[in-house]
């Protein structure tokens, strides 16, 4: 249940921002205070889906909701700058050729 909870909340803050922060499909200032905290409440959402992708992708079923040690764990982070960085070359090969 824990793994869907970060999911749940991502979405309904998702909503709640834009019930809050939109009229008319534009956004305005109108709770400004509040749009800010929802905003920030987002962000660590989001931070825990990723912890959680990042978790269920690049472990194995026995390694996973464990603390791995350093150096698994440095591993797999280069394997994900790898895969970023082969990608963002991709992308700017793309657009400079446009």
């Amino acid at each position: 249940m824990y793994n869907f909870f970060s999911i749940l909340a991502t979405f309904i803050l998702i909503i709640m921002i834009y019930l809050n922060a939109f009229v008319k499909g534009k956004p305005h200032c109108n709770h400004f205070i509040k749009n800010v905290y929802l905003y920030l409440a987002l962000s660590l959402s989001l931070c825990g889906v990723f912890i959680q992708i990042y978790n269920y992708l690049l472990n194995t079923k026995e390694n996973r909701e464990k603390l791995l040690d350093k150096k698994t764990t440095i591993h797999q982070i280069q394997k994900c700058i790898f895969i970023f960085g082969i990608f963002i070359k991709f992308m700017w090969g793309i657009y400079t050729n446009i």
